[in-house]
């Protein structure tokens, strides 16, 4: 790393994500991931989160294991209903260890998250190197100012969840296998298998690497290597197994080698794929079961088949109604990441993206830039169409994050037609065609300039949200507070912005003796990290009577007030019904504050007038 320009930006990098680690609350799935990865350490057991494999939040809660902190698995002693096949309990375990733990959640959280931020940051050293490797080092710095400054690896790279990580390991899986491919030897070889194991073990995201690799290498073999030999192609499958031996070890090392190698037809499977297709909710089946298959030994630890499983059992059948544009619904839609990207990527790469794509040199490439750009992009448009595959479960966006790294260097191309101001001139001058050279090296720099100007639109309009990152919407969608219009769920609302309400609430003189009431949607308690002026929601039912307190404010989560879902929590931590009636209404109003982008702050004549309105219709 001897680019200056890479340790600047890996400098501001590591700020952003402390800042955002330390301004933010629980996420909906951190208090979850926090409890499973504890259990993990103590137990050595993986059942829980058994969804997301193990090592980011082993790596997370590396350091909350030396301090005092308390965990209440009584419920799984006491509800029969959280050891059935397909149950996940951790999202009410989560919820238990933010009420034992309180207020000092937060920094139990916040040293988790300082242990994850060093993957976003491999993210950017690969993003670097591998741009640099095809396109120069412009190029190299192109790629990783993408990365590091888009709002969405801002705003999850903080996080113990597992997608900034999946992203950052799988693009290093696929930058050594395009080197072993390339350049075949034992060396490179161990390290593509070495991180292929981690890889693997960050998100079953990495599965579909498997494939992609094997077809790449077919293609690859067939039209560049010349020594088609019996022996060569015998040294390559000695490799490829290799590596294929390493990277199960280090599954099975990750996994504790818990439940290894059992029998693929006594798996008790929820999903329709590996169930059967009549299999409802609620129910266990086996397709292998009885079959020839029966008694293979499955090579994948147990909780890795099952998280397998119940994943796909969530897309199958899916809890919660999907949502773009503002309809809600129960089956997806298969432009619904496009729809993301479009909306949620800055203006800048989008125009540097429509640049890039009509830039291409598409009938004049070569078979090796052809090769090159296959091995670039092939994962991240396989990873893309099968997520848009999986139209069951439209709420998350940041499932395209491991596409981001793959298309931040292919941006990045753009840099090779280019020269950057100030670059001098050293090409070759053709004798009687000086005027010719001229005019081309004056369009390079035409070209470096405008490439610069997307860049650095591309970082401010990062900036202008910061550190409000996991809401961000572009400028061509209207910004984040219109981002509710167009998607929900973690895209904009994932809990994240309960310690703003609390500063907005602390930066209100006038309101220091009032109350605000607060509509949350989560999987954990909020009031247990806030301070006791900010109260449940009233009305949690629609045939109650309406009295609304004239001083106080009314705080309501996006998702919510969008519809998704109407239950919210109460001081208790249950889940309770809403009243729904104002939330029309109130979706029109202009709030008095915002927390973040992620809750709005009502006056109470607002609530006056939308309940109002509502007892009207």
């Amino acid at each position: 790393m001897n680019d200056t320009v890479l340790r600047i930006l890996m400098v501001v990098q590591t700020i952003m994500l402390v800042i955002c680690s330390v301004s933010s609350s629980p996420t909906q799935d951190e208090p979850g991931h926090m409890v499973a990865g504890l259990e993990n350490w103590k137990t050595g057991a993986f059942d829980l989160y058994r969804v997301n494999p193990p090592l980011v939040r082993l790596i997370a809660t590396l350091p909350v294991l030396a301090m005092p902190h308390h965990t209440d698995l009584s419920l799984l002693r006491v509800d029969p209903f959280a050891h059935r096949a397909g149950s996940r309990p951790v999202f009410r375990l989560g919820a238990d260890f933010v009420d034992a733990n309180g207020i000092r959640t937060m920094s139990l959280l916040r040293w988790a998250r300082w242990m994850v931020i060093p993957f976003a940051l491999l993210g950017t050293v690969v993003c670097y190197y591998w741009a640099n490797g095809l396109y120069g080092k412009l190029a190299a710095r192109i790629a990783a100012s993408l990365w590091v400054f888009f709002p969405m690896v801002i705003g999850h790279g903080c996080l113990i969840t597992p997608d900034v990580p999946s992203a950052s390991v799988i693009v290093l899986a696929c930058f050594l296998f395009r080197r072993w491919l390339f350049a075949p030897g034992w060396h490179n070889a161990t390290w593509m298998g070495i991180t292929l194991g981690l890889a693997l073990l960050t998100k079953f995201t990495a599965l579909i690497l498997v494939p992609i690799w094997f077809l790449l290498w077919l293609v690859v073999r067939g039209l560049l290597l010349t020594d088609r030999s019996r022996g060569r192609c015998f040294k390559d499958a000695s490799m490829i197994a290799w590596s294929g031996l390493l990277s199960a070890l280090i599954i099975h090392a990750g996994y504790l080698f818990e439940r290894s190698f059992e029998p693929l037809g006594e798996f008790e499977f929820v999903s329709r794929s590996l169930g059967g297709d009549d299999l409802t909710r609620g129910r266990v089946g086996n397709v292998f079961g009885g079959t020839v298959l029966h008694s293979i030994p499955v090579p994948l630890p147990a909780n890795y088949l099952l998280g397998i499983d119940v994943q796909q059992r969530d897309f199958d059948q899916p809890r919660l109604p999907n949502y773009l544009f503002g309809i809600h619904q129960s089956e997806g839609w298969l432009a619904y990441y496009a729809w993301v990207l479009l909306l949620r990527a800055p203006a800048g790469f989008l125009l540097l993206a429509l640049v890039r794509s009509v830039s291409l040199p598409w009938a004049t490439a070569s078979r090796w830039q052809t090769v090159e750009g296959t091995t670039l992009l092939a994962p991240a448009i396989v990873i893309f169409v099968v997520a848009s595959l999986k139209t069951g479960l439209n709420q998350h966006g940041r499932y395209l994050l491991p596409c981001l790294p793959f298309l931040c260097i292919w941006l990045s191309g753009f840099a090779a037609t280019c020269d950057h101001p100030g670059q001098a001139d050293t090409k070759r001058i053709d004798r009687g065609n000086t005027r010719q050279l001229g005019c081309q090296t004056r369009n390079r720099r035409i070209r470096g300039m405008f490439l610069l100007t997307l860049v650095t639109l591309h970082g401010i309009e990062c900036l202008t949200v910061f550190p409000h990152c996991i809401s961000f919407f572009n400028v061509l969608s209207g910004g984040p507070k219109q981002g509710a219009d167009y998607l929900l769920g973690s895209n904009i609302d994932w809990g994240q912005d309960l310690r703003w309400l609390q500063r907005w609430r602390d930066l209100q003189p006038s309101h220091a003796k009032d109350r605000t009431y607060l509509a949350f949607e989560g999987q954990y308690n909020p009031f247990e990290l806030l301070a006791d002026s900010i109260d449940e929601w009233p009305w949690t039912s629609s045939d109650q009577a309406v009295a609304i307190d004239h001083r106080a404010s009314y705080a309501v989560s996006t998702n919510v007030l969008y519809g998704m879902p109407v239950s919210i929590i109460d001081r208790d931590g249950k889940f309770v019904e809403m009243d729904s009636r104002p939330l029309e209404r109130l979706r029109r109003e202009e709030p008095i504050g915002w927390a973040g982008y992620s809750i709005r702050i009502f006056s109470a004549t607002q609530l006056k007038r939308a309940y109002g309105v509502a007892e009207e219709n």
